[in-house]
């Protein structure tokens, strides 16, 4: 099943990510943190040093 999320700032909240259907917000609440979704490693940014 895909899962919608809709991205838009919200002032003061610091979330850009947001479920965009009621079975995205169940599996992942309202409010959506990147780092929770499925990815492949090398997208995420790496520390440097």
């Amino acid at each position: 099943m895909p899962y919608r999320l809709r991205f838009f700032f919200d002032t003061g909240s610091g979330i850009c990510l947001w479920a965009g259907d009621p079975a995205t917000e169940a599996r992942y609440g309202l409010a959506v943190d990147p780092q929770t979704l499925p990815s492949h490693p090398n997208w995420w940014p790496r520390p440097n040093g």
